[in-house]
């Protein structure tokens, strides 16, 4: 198997006096600097995108299929720990696959598995005999064992539920897609059923209780758990962030990219660089259905990341160290071993057996219906010189924009709003105040964002500054390029004042832009 390292730098930019100058600190609920003298520590984290095997005219069960990928994962996490990885993730449906979405429900049920209550501290390797539907649980739990490394894993979670009571099937089983931690010594210490679910119909939410998603690890950082489209909502992480002083989260997912605004990517190192907490994300591959995109973003830190987002990677494990705050007093021994290796500079390692050989895959993206945005066409500008120009919407949200853009005679437009919107086929609708610039291919905003489409040239717009007087609770800034990668963070920042007036300033420009935004999410006003 080859393994290719790639190690990415950060490029710092020079600033344009043109331009306000940055003031003060970047608004972000957590910063190292409030961390106190000594509670400083240092972890190392893997993440996984993977894309399952779930090929079942070579499986006679779906214990096969099950097994399949807990190898996979098994040799991935191996892997991780030669370099100190200290917390390994796996994607969402990364065991089971989304191929158990189908109308056969044997075949639904047989790769679900039963997940022990934490309270109970079990460890599933050490129970012998057989056990129904539990295979892949006593599997993962000899593999943390094994490599004394913390396991985050999502599986599909059968359990048993009185039938008098709703949701409850007449077989007497509720079904959860469910992430459960494995600590050093394999035993199940979380269990966090995911509430906000994404065109499962087989699953049921999981109870409204925060702190299932909660734990501390050997080394005294809290983790609060999320699984993929619960990154849009209060419930479980953000809570946990306002209330119990989480930094670290982490999330499996098969994210669904919608542009201009929803590539995982973005959203992803938004959510980490606006909330201001370290996120690591392990990701489902299959871009032709949408789903890639993984990272470990270090928003309580430096703002540095490492992500996979490539059609053609396949199968990638991310490896990064963290540095975070102690949340809590240690109630066991630090166990890491150290005779492992310390890494200091982020690794990517493609682990896909020569899958860079084949042919080059299709990536579809859904696209968000513009039309309810306040649109404006953003006119170039004389070199050296600027302009000015504001667009208000619903809720007193305005976006005012200063800009220089003379590089290409390319069209850019600001885009204002303030409301509802929906997702998953209208389903979910969600409440958000935008303002945001996205490159286009005309002034007609079916062609925004569009690169599917279109192939502009590359320029540069800016520099710039982009505030906006938000109403909702938080925002979260977005830098998208038009070949899919982040605007880095180091080339523009965001500040707000009495955290209602955002702004999001680049002394330099970015380069090939498709997106930059402030991007805020009104919960308290969700339908």
């Amino acid at each position: 198997m080859m393994l290719r390292c790639v190690i990415i730098l950060v490029v710092l930019g020079t600033s344009l006096s043109a331009f306000p100058a940055r003031s003060g600190q970047e608004k972000r609920v957590f910063t190292l600097e409030d961390c106190a003298v000594g509670d400083e520590v240092r972890y190392t984290a893997a993440v996984l995108e993977y894309e399952p095997y779930k090929d079942w005219s070579n499986a006679s069960s779906g214990d096969d299929i099950l097994m399949t990928n807990v190898d996979f994962i098994y040799e991935a996490a191996k892997m991780a720990k030669e370099y100190g990885a200290d917390i390994f993730v796996a994607p969402e449906y990364g065991v089971q696959s989304l191929d158990m979405y189908t109308n056969d429900s044997v075949r639904f049920q047989s790769l679900t598995q039963q997940i022990p209550d934490p309270s109970l501290r079990v460890v599933p390797c050490a129970i012998d005999g057989q056990v129904a539907n539990f295979i892949a649980i006593r599997s993962l739990s000899c593999m943390a064992l094994e490599l004394e490394m913390y396991l985050v894993i999502d599986l599909a979670e059968q359990a048993a539920c009185n039938t008098s009571q709703a949701p409850c099937q007449a077989d007497g089983l509720s079904f959860f897609n469910t992430q459960v931690v494995f600590d050093r010594a394999g035993t199940v210490i979380a269990r966090y059923r995911k509430q906000n679910l994404y065109l499962e119909p087989q699953f049921v939410p999981g109870p409204m209780d925060d702190t299932t998603a909660l734990f501390t690890t050997d080394f005294g950082v809290k983790f609060s758990l999320q699984v993929c489209f619960d990154i849009s909502f209060l419930h479980p992480a953000y809570t946990n962030i306002m209330e119990e002083g989480v930094r670290d989260v982490v999330m499996s997912t098969a994210w669904v990219d919608e542009t201009p605004f929803l590539l995982a990517i973005g959203v992803q190192n938004g959510w980490s660089r606006g909330l201001g907490v370290n996120l690591m994300v392990a990701g489902y591959h299959w871009p032709e259905h949408t789903k890639l995109g993984s990272g470990v973003y270090r928003g309580y830190s430096d703002l540095n990341n490492l992500y996979s987002y490539d059609p053609n990677s396949g199968n990638e494990l991310v490896v990064f160290p963290v540095t975070s705050c102690k949340t809590s007093p240690t109630t066991t021994k630090d166990l890491r071993n150290k005779n492992l290796p310390v890494i200091t500079r982020p690794i990517k390692l493609d682990i896909s057996s020569g899958n860079r050989n084949k042919e080059p895959r299709q990536q579809r993206t859904l696209h968000e219906d513009l039309s309810i945005y306040e649109r404006m066409v953003l006119p170039p500008t004389e070199t050296g010189e600027t302009n000015s120009v504001s667009q208000c919407h619903d809720d007193g949200l305005c976006c005012h924009l200063t800009y220089e853009h003379s590089s290409s005679n390319l069209t850019y437009q600001l885009l204002t709003y303030s409301g509802v919107v929906k997702k998953g086929g209208d389903i979910y609708q969600i409440y958000e105040q935008v303002c945001a610039v996205v490159w286009c291919e005309s002034e007609n905003w079916r062609t925004c964002a569009r690169l599917d489409l279109f192939e502009p040239p590359q320029d540069t717009f800016g520099p710039f500054n982009m505030q906006g007087n938000f109403s909702c609770e938080t925002v979260f800034p977005v830098g998208l390029t038009r070949d899919f990668n982040l605007i880095p963070n180091s080339v523009y920042s965001v500040n707000s004042v009495n955290d209602s007036l955002y702004t999001m300033t680049s002394d330099q420009g970015t380069y090939n832009t498709m997106t930059v935004a402030l991007f805020g999410r009104w919960y308290a006003k969700d339908p």
